[in-house]
């Protein structure tokens, strides 16, 4: 594997509303455009989070200016937007999976609660463009079911599995002043009629005895029915990081296998290629301190097809290793680089996008690879 082009998206703006840009998404459409996502603010995660959209038309070498496109008001409520994946349903159609978060208009309040763990109020949002992302409709949240009043931050795009149905990956948290243990589960909601209703969710991961957190899990749709789940796994009774793990499903999400540990180290987010080949991208903050891509040919059997490109390389990082949950929770907001994510291109390159910058200001960047 080796980088052939890369470029920058988006370049923050130090001590202003456009200083922190995190969260990176990048989808090519049928009419290969590129469409990415990422957020905006004056701090990580602070009351004045936007979820901006920027398109590219040639391949990357240049981008749009940035738009805000989503209303952040939902159910009558003025929110916070902290984050849109979107995927294409049909040509023109697009959606968007958005994080709705509720700040009470009080910007001293951390996305985390310090002392419990807790999260702000968030809600797994929809809105739908049908011209190719040029506008798009109100928000909708996706109804919880049992889970109502648990906070439901989305963790990737809507996928459409060959069957029709959709999936919208999701994580539970904890309400913002709960000081009980996480009830943390890996899962997604589930739409048998295009997005309109979503009766049910599926979890992929939960440890009962609540020692194994599998956070961040990011899921990849390898079709005919074959998914693969890859997760940022923490241990809350060691307080350490662990190697990523996996889970993977052949129904349709009908059964996944119990998640396993993999060689990879850090937070992973899987990239289908073809077949049972895909590639993972990762962000290492507590021991390389760096972001690389990695190549599987037997569904995450092994992650040893090619040797790991390293996509960027950070130095003087703040490090979590070791901490308590509330700890590391709370450093997150104070990570200058990572999160990269990515996809597959029609010319059969993959893109990969991250942030990156320092203190003051981050920039979203972009690389080319060829695998």
């Amino acid at each position: 594997m080796q980088i052939v082009d890369s470029g920058k998206i988006f370049v923050g703006k130090p001590n202003s509303e456009f200083a922190k840009t995190c969260f990176p998404y990048v989808a090519q459409l049928s009419n290969g455009d590129l469409l990415a996502s990422f957020q905006i603010a004056s701090v990580k995660n602070g009351i004045d989070s936007k979820a901006m959209l920027v398109r590219s038309i040639d391949g990357g070498k240049t981008w749009t200016e940035p738009v805000a496109p989503f209303n952040p008001i939902l159910n009558g409520r003025q929110g916070s937007l902290h984050i849109a994946y979107v995927s294409e349903l049909k040509p023109h159609t697009l959606v968007a999976s958005i994080l709705w978060c509720d700040h009470f208009n009080d910007k001293t309040l951390e996305f985390f609660n310090p002392t419990t763990g807790g999260l702000l109020p968030t809600e797994a949002c929809l809105s739908f463009s049908e011209d190719n992302g040029k506008t798009w409709s109100a928000l909708k949240n996706i109804p919880k079911g049992t889970l109502d009043g648990t906070p439901t931050p989305v963790m990737g795009s809507v996928h459409r599995l060959d069957n029709g149905m959709l999936i919208c990956p999701f994580e539970t948290s904890k309400e913002y002043h709960d000081a009980g243990t996480w009830q943390h589960k890996a899962a997604y909601f589930i739409s048998y009629d295009n997005g309109q209703t979503w009766p049910e969710h599926k979890v992929v991961a939960h440890d009962p005895k609540c020692r194994i957190y599998f956070w961040d899990h990011r899921i990849a749709n390898l079709g005919k029915g074959r998914l693969v789940d890859l997760f940022w796994a923490y241990d809350a009774v060691e307080n350490k990081e662990l190697n990523a793990y996996i889970s993977k499903t052949v129904d349709y999400g009908k059964t996944w296998s119990h998640p396993l540990p993999t060689s990879i180290v850090g937070q992973p987010w899987p990239i289908p290629i073809s077949n049972d080949q895909f590639a993972v991208v990762v962000v290492d903050r507590n021991y390389s301190q760096t972001i690389k891509l990695y190549l599987t040919n037997n569904c995450g059997e092994s992650f040893d097809a090619a040797e790991p490109l390293t996509i960027y390389n950070a130095k003087n990082a703040l490090t979590g290793d070791s901490l308590l949950v509330n700890e590391l929770l709370t450093q997150m907001g104070n990570w200058a680089y990572g999160l990269p994510s990515g996809c597959l291109l029609s010319d059969g390159h993959v893109m990969i996008v991250h942030y990156a910058g320092n203190d003051m200001t981050t920039n979203v960047n972009w690389y080319k690879i060829k695998i």
